[in-house]
């Protein structure tokens, strides 16, 4: 149920998933789907088998998305909660203008923020 509700937003919104998926891919993390920890993506440095997620990733901007701060405050626990740093990323077009799908004509750059949930630290 869970992926069909996935599949069926809007272009948009895949379109700007899809944006964060390869640039994680190329940034040479391993990158999952993030539903099941509240967040879009989780990153891998190696095989999900091998390692746990350092990253939740939540791409700022899809209609189904909420940004408000009350609402990063809750992600940033439930974050700290499972032992990851949250990922804010915003894509925008190349002039810094918001990324919009249907008049987009250039490049675009995937903008991130890393905040640290101050979570347990297995160095510390």
């Amino acid at each position: 149920e869970e992926l069909l509700a996935f599949y069926r937003q809007p272009r948009e919104d895949m379109v700007r998933l899809c944006l964060a998926y390869a640039h994680f891919l190329r940034e040479g993390y391993v990158v999952k789907r993030g539903l099941s920890f509240g967040v879009h993506l989780l990153l891998y440095r190696g095989s999900p088998e091998d390692v746990h997620s350092d990253y939740g990733v939540w791409v700022m901007g899809l209609t189904s998305s909420f940004g408000r701060w009350h609402n990063v405050k809750v992600l940033t626990r439930l974050m700290q909660d499972v032992s990851k740093k949250l990922v804010l990323s915003s894509i925008e077009q190349e002039d810094g203008r918001p990324y919009d799908v249907a008049s987009s004509t250039g490049g675009c750059v995937l903008r991130e923020m890393v905040m640290d949930t101050g979570g347990w630290d297995e160095d510390a």
